[in-house]
C-alpha cells in the first residue's frame, strides 16, 4: 500500500507524519508551515503574515486540487525563507507492506 510521508525540521526539532493520500500530506505541510509562521496570531494578523495563502486545513485546503496544494507548499517554503524562518519540509512516497 502506498503512503506519503511528511518530514519537517523546525528549530532543530524533527517531525514526521504519514498520510494515505498525497493531498493529505500537502495539507499537513501547509498546516504546519502556517502554524510555525502565524501561530498565536489573530485572523487579521495571520492574513497579513500569510499574504493570502491558504492556512486552514479544514476550512479552505480541502477545496484545492493536489496540484494547487503542491504549489502552495512551494510558495509557503519560499515565504518562510524570505522571513528568515529556517524550516525544511520533504514529502515523499513509500510503501507499507501488509
Amino acid at each position: 500500500m502506498k503512503i506519503w510521508v511528511v518530514r519537517s525540521t523546525y528549530e532543530y526539532d524533527h517531525y514526521v507524519s504519514t498520510h494515505l493520500t498525497d493531498k493529505g500530506a500537502y495539507m499537513k505541510a501547509i498546516e504546519q508551515m502556517s502554524d510555525y509562521c502565524c501561530g498565536g496570531l489573530d485572523e487579521d494578523e495571520m492574513e497579513e503574515m500569510a499574504k493570502g495563502m491558504p492556512t486552514h486545513p479544514e476550512a479552505d485546503l480541502k477545496t484545492h486540487s493536489r496540484e494547487a496544494l503542491r504549489g502552495y507548499t512551494s510558495d509557503w517554503m519560499e515565504h518562510m525563507n524570505s522571513l528568515g524562518v529556517e524550516v525544511d519540509f520533504e514529502i515523499y512516497t513509500t510503501m507499507v507492506e501488509v
